[in-house]
């Protein structure tokens, strides 16, 4: 137990074992997480994004009690791959690390930074602005076909409506990979 005592203080955990992280224990964490050498050296040179930070538990079968540990998915887009990395929350050492070429549910920023590119492309900006449409969050896209870009790079879809009454009026598909529009089709 001094161990968990130990490595929470340093890194400033406060939540009990069966509590999620709050967003500043998430952050702690993931800076924890980032300067790891196994992870630096996965993760150099490349952008990448932290998509998600969480608090897991295990029962331990040999001692009595839970184990804990803290589970970071972060999306890299320069090889279009997740890694979800796991560390034990009793000795800070990495348990494992994934490579996985599946796509988790969009982050809060990946949105955002579609709204930005949408923003950016002169002929949707008009859009936006002449018919007072707005911008609604849609899904990440995986085309099975590996030669489309939603075959390959992290894809999410949006959509502009006009306010009244919720009219679709385009279908945008945003690559966050190259940061480019690869679909912009009228309703």
């Amino acid at each position: 137990m001094q161990h968990l005592l130990s490595f929470s203080k340093k890194i400033g955990l406060k939540s009990q074992i069966e509590d999620a992280f709050d967003e500043e224990e998430a952050g702690r964490v993931i800076k924890y997480t980032l300067k790891l050498p196994e992870v630096r050296r996965t993760l150099r040179g490349k952008r990448y994004r932290i998509l998600r930070c969480f608090s897991d538990t295990l029962k331990n079968r040999k001692e009595e009690g839970k184990l804990r540990y803290a589970t970071s998915v972060i999306y890299n887009y320069s090889d279009d791959l997740t890694h979800v990395i796991r560390i034990d929350m009793k000795t800070g050492q990495l348990i494992d690390t994934q490579e996985l070429a599946i796509q988790p549910g969009p982050s809060p920023e990946e949105y955002n930074e579609a709204i930005s590119i949408i923003k950016k492309d002169q002929q949707l900006q008009e859009v936006l602005d002449s018919e007072k449409t707005i911008i609604q969050q849609g899904l990440i896209v995986q085309d099975p076909d590996e030669e489309s870009p939603a075959g390959i790079h992290r894809c999410v879809e949006m959509y502009l409506l006009r306010p009244e009454p919720d009219r679709l009026t385009r279908r945008v598909l945003v690559d966050l990979s190259s940061q480019n529009i690869i679909v912009n089709e009228e309703a």
